[in-house]
């Protein structure tokens, strides 16, 4: 079985502790997965993990982070506590796709609040 079916089979079970371990994994393909299966739980310790990865040194996690966030929202039809991260961070990261994802993610939570959701 392969690592990215080993997070799926996590997500099912809802154990964010042991999806939280793949986070890290050298192939970026399993670390994108981990990622986004941490977007389908709504735990504290994946929404902290994912709001940690927003600091991530590398664009592309921070972007599957950003965008993970923002499954959440709409898993979960509220505003998240993330809100505030994304938003700080709009304001300081420099990379445009990271910029754009961040963008894309906050519209999202605007449509959630705006329908009354939140």
């Amino acid at each position: 079985m392969s690592k990215t079916d080993k997070i799926e089979k996590l997500v099912k079970r809802a154990k964010s502790e042991k999806i939280i371990a793949f986070v890290n994994d050298k192939d970026p393909e399993v670390r994108k997965a981990a990622i986004a299966a941490l977007g389908k739980l709504s735990d504290d310790k994946a929404v902290n993990t994912l709001i940690e990865l927003l600091r991530n040194s590398d664009p592309d996690t921070r972007i599957d982070a950003v965008k993970a966030l923002g499954d959440m929202a709409l898993r979960e039809r509220k505003e998240p506590q993330s809100k505030t991260h994304l938003q700080y961070l709009r304001n300081t990261e420099k990379d445009e796709k990271v910029l754009e994802a961040i963008s894309d993610t906050l519209t999202i939570i605007s449509n959630i609040s705006r329908s009354g959701n939140a």
